[in-house]
């Protein structure tokens, strides 16, 4: 599988943020990918008609992003029709960047109580965050 860069137009800009955060030049990016420095200035520069899904995942987990934040960007949250869907999309992008910043081993190899326990102390964290929107009952009260 190919994503084509018409679908996804900021695919590139994307890509030079996420770098640019994660504190990586276009040649150690590439060195960590098994690409040269050219193939991420062209990925960047938007010349890259497609790129193969696999070094989509692999950049994603170099620059530490959940895959709809690499195509479409950060402001879909913002901007998104369905609100539900945009928390729900930040939310595990969120739990996502925790548990890289957070655990030692991969998720895979917590067992279910140890991942439930990790997952409890982010939702605390997250709520204080993003405090949830009155119901529709208290919004109408006088």
């Amino acid at each position: 599988m190919q994503i084509e860069k018409n679908k996804y137009p900021n695919l590139g800009k994307n890509i030079k943020r996420l770098r640019k955060e994660a504190g990586l030049t276009q040649q150690e990016l590439g060195e960590r990918l098994g690409v040269g420095k050219a193939a991420v200035s062209k990925w960047e520069n938007g010349t890259v008609e497609n790129i193969k899904s696999r070094i989509l995942y692999m950049l994603c987990d170099e620059l530490n992003a959940p895959l709809h934040e690499l195509l479409e960007g950060r402001e879909e949250y913002f901007f998104a029709d369905n609100k539900r869907l945009a928390l729900i999309r930040l939310f595990v992008s969120d739990f996502q960047r925790f548990l890289n910043a957070n655990l030692d081993s991969p998720p895979q190899k917590l067992s279910d109580i140890e991942l439930m326990r990790v997952l409890a102390d982010f939702l605390i964290d997250w709520r204080k965050k993003h405090p949830a929107p009155p119901k529709q009952s208290e919004q109408n009260a006088p």
